[in-house]
């Protein structure tokens, strides 16, 4: 998925940022605001996901799958 998203990317201006779109029933976005908070809830749940996993390891519960 990355490499298809680098690739969306290079074929698109900067001005594309700024172009807008409707979000939601009442509002309109642009293409800058709709990319920083995918971005945002990406390491969001990056975060959270690591959170996750340090808490498993260290109270030993990933168990042996049985």
């Amino acid at each position: 998925m990355r490499e298809r998203t680098l690739h969306k990317f290079q074929g698109k201006e900067d001005l594309w940022l700024d172009e807008k779109t409707p979000f939601g029933p009442y509002y309109q976005a642009n293409n800058y605001y709709r990319w920083f908070h995918v971005f945002e809830d990406e390491l969001t749940h990056l975060g959270q996901i690591r959170l996750i996993m340090k808490y498993v390891k260290r109270n030993n519960l990933a168990g042996d799958g049985g």
